[in-house]
């Protein structure tokens, strides 16, 4: 009787492990595929993107220069948490760097998340940033950060509670000195 339960457990958690097996086997499947984007890393090519200002002038990344690019969403919740952050190194460290503000939601709301939260920055939409697009992997993440060369290489990324240490990590060179 012992033994019988044993190996319906050893049976059942074989049948669980198959299953895992399966559904990652399916979605690295998928990423080859082209089905779904991978996630950006370091190292990686921002694509070129256009990103619409409310004062009617376009920003283009990459830009020719190190840029800071904050992704954020108006109904994000810890966008909210993150915003006075953001503020606060905006006011403190940013203004060495070229930082950007976007949002792929309508102007109208981005505007009001900035103007609610006191940034003193111009922020930008980019639209066609729908599911499957090509920019929909870096803007689909929020709150998140991209420091970006200016020939359009990710230096660093990461989620928006880490632009600080983000920043010191892409303001060094290989060899671990400031630049």
């Amino acid at each position: 009787m012992e033994q019988a339960k044993r190996r319906g457990k050893v049976i059942y958690s074989l049948a669980i492990l198959a299953v895992v097996q399966i559904v990652v086997f399916g979605f690295s499947l998928a990423r080859q595929a082209g089905l779904s984007p991978p996630w950006p890393q370091a190292g990686d090519t921002f694509p070129e993107t256009r990103i619409r200002r409310p004062s009617g002038g376009d920003a283009l990344l990459p830009s020719g220069t190190r840029t800071v690019l904050l992704v954020f969403h108006s109904t994000c919740g810890l966008c909210e948490k993150v915003a006075p952050a953001w503020m606060a190194w905006m006011e403190e460290a940013g203004q060495s760097w070229n930082v950007q503000a976007v949002s792929s939601e309508p102007l109208g709301s981005a505007l009001a998340f900035s103007q609610r939260h006191g940034w003193d920055m111009e922020v930008g939409v980019v639209e066609g940033s729908e599911r499957g697009s090509r920019v929909w992997p870096f803007l689909s993440r929020t709150p998140w950060v991209f420091l970006v060369s200016g020939e359009g290489v990710i230096l660093a990324e990461g989620h928006g509670e880490r632009l600080e240490e983000l920043v010191s990590q892409a303001s060094l060179d290989a060899n671990g000195v400031p630049f």
